[in-house]
């Protein structure tokens, strides 16, 4: 009886295996069949994220640069944009008319110094010899205010240079009152300059009884007029 119960719960057993066995092999043969796509090695370590974007690239400022004196831009040597650094030159001024001012300053001073030396040699008067000396000193101060305003306009290219460092930066609005007063003073500085070469350099023909011309440049005075004629002649 034993026996008999023994082999019968065997048989279940060996059943059950059988049975377990089955469904596990028709449960995988249901299960849907995977694609490795990639396989890569995993590590640690930091990630570095690229991200793109569509805008406008404006800068966080504005400056208008100024020269000391009034004139003529000859050459930008720097675009819009473009990065400078501290004595690189922006922008160069024409400064030809203030060369030529201080070329009729030279002139004006050599006239005046062969006036003098004409009437010494004609053994002038102690009076005349002074006023000679006066003029030449007149001519010699021109000469020097005609230098100084060229060496004014150079400047202001240095004065340009030194200005960029405010790009920046945003203005103020006293940084633009002043700068508006520097130009409105370089055009005045200007306009004064231009009247006082008009009335040195201003001649005109006139007509000598005689029947012949002669030019007559008034604002050289009459001592400057003789010198001249003599470098003319």
């Amino acid at each position: 009886m034993r026996r008999t119960a023994f082999i019968a719960l065997l048989t279940l057993i060996v059943v059950g295996i059988g049975a377990f066995v089955f469904y596990r092999q028709q449960a995988a043969a249901n299960e849907p069949a995977f694609e490795i796509l990639r396989e890569a090695e995993v590590i640690e370590g930091k990630i570095d994220a690229t991200v793109s974007a569509v805008g406008s690239i404006e800068p966080e400022a504005l400056v208008t640069l100024t020269f000391g004196l009034a004139g003529t831009i000859t050459e930008v040597a720097a675009d819009r944009g473009q990065s400078v650094q501290a004595g690189d030159i922006l922008a160069t001024l024409d400064t030809q008319e203030l060369q030529l001012a201080v070329q009729q300053a030279e002139d004006t001073l050599r006239i005046q110094e062969l006036t003098l030396q004409q009437r010494a040699n004609s053994s002038p008067s102690e009076a005349t010899l002074a006023s000679a000396r006066a003029d030449i000193d007149a001519a010699a101060a021109n000469l020097a205010v005609a230098e100084a305003n060229l060496a004014s306009a150079e400047a202001a290219v240095l004065q340009a240079q030194a200005q960029k460092a405010q790009l920046l930066t945003p203005a103020t609005s006293a940084q633009i009152t002043a700068a508006e007063a520097q130009v409105a003073q370089a055009f005045q500085q200007q306009d004064s300059t231009q009247k006082q070469y008009d009335q040195v350099t201003t001649c005109f023909n006139i007509t000598k009884p005689d029947g012949s011309r002669e030019e007559k440049c008034p604002g050289l005075g009459a001592p400057e007029e003789q010198a001249r004629a003599a470098l003319n002649a």
